[in-house]
């Protein structure tokens, strides 16, 4: 699967790249990220804790172990460390077989802005089918 879109920063910096994936068990686990036509290898990895948050070779998720169903369900993924010129960017992103993505967001990578994210995006994989998007 492929979805490219264009994110339209106010400012320059370092942003996170925030995918709301299924990753059915079988599937893929690679994907390819590019920014204004530079391409990024990210592995999509689960995590309890924030482990290896900042690492640029992976976009992780927060996982919730006692849900033995975690993989059935829609789940968001955080892609750290994109570089996006103040104006409009051309983001592509390419899963592997069996990876299936509906949304994507392109935020501020502060502390701040990653708390919040996580804290509000997580909140549907507790019950997605109660909270669709």
């Amino acid at each position: 699967a492929t979805l490219s879109f264009t994110a339209d920063a106010p400012r320059a910096g370092t942003h996170a790249l925030w995918l709301r994936m299924m990753i059915p068990d079988g599937s893929s686990t690679r994907m390819t990220v590019t920014v204004n036509g530079a391409a990024r290898e990210v592995r999509v990895t689960s995590m309890i804790g924030f482990s290896d948050w900042e690492s640029e070779a992976q976009a992780n998720t927060k996982l919730f172990a006692h849900y033995g169903e975690a993989r059935r369900f829609p789940a968001w993924y955080r892609v750290p460390g994109l570089e996006l010129p103040a104006g409009a960017s051309t983001i592509a992103i390419s899963a592997g077989a069996g990876a299936r993505f509906d949304a994507a967001l392109a935020l501020p990578q502060t502390p701040t802005v990653d708390r919040a994210a996580m804290n509000l995006l997580m909140t549907w994989n507790f019950a997605p089918w109660l909270l669709p998007m």
